[in-house]
């Protein structure tokens, strides 16, 4: 698997709505690309919905890029929702965060 792999699915229903899916290694080493990534979404969708899956690490620097995304979507009138399938370690380790990602 590539260190991280981020996917852009467009709703076929609406084109203001997206579903950004995740999977890989979310950690330090890949946290620019993710950046790089994320941003450009909040031009242009109304609706986001991210999605976690095979996910073999998350770090802190991922859950500041995420905090920060989650921030600015509020601060836009963005609509967003979060699910991340996690393995029952890294699960224990979110537990110490603000963020419910499960």
């Amino acid at each position: 698997m590539q260190k991280v792999e981020i996917n852009f699915d467009e709703k076929k229903t609406s084109p203001d709505e997206v579903i950004i899916r995740m999977a890989g290694q979310l950690d330090i080493n890949q946290s620019e690309l993710i950046r790089e990534r994320l941003l450009p979404a909040l031009k242009r969708y109304k609706v986001i919905h991210l999605e976690g899956q095979s996910i073999e690490q998350i770090d802190l620097s991922f859950l500041q890029i995420l905090h920060s995304f989650l921030i600015s979507c509020k601060q836009l009138g963005i609509k967003v929702s979060y699910h991340f399938h996690v393995n029952d370690e890294l699960k224990a380790l979110l537990v110490h965060t603000d963020l419910d990602l499960t």
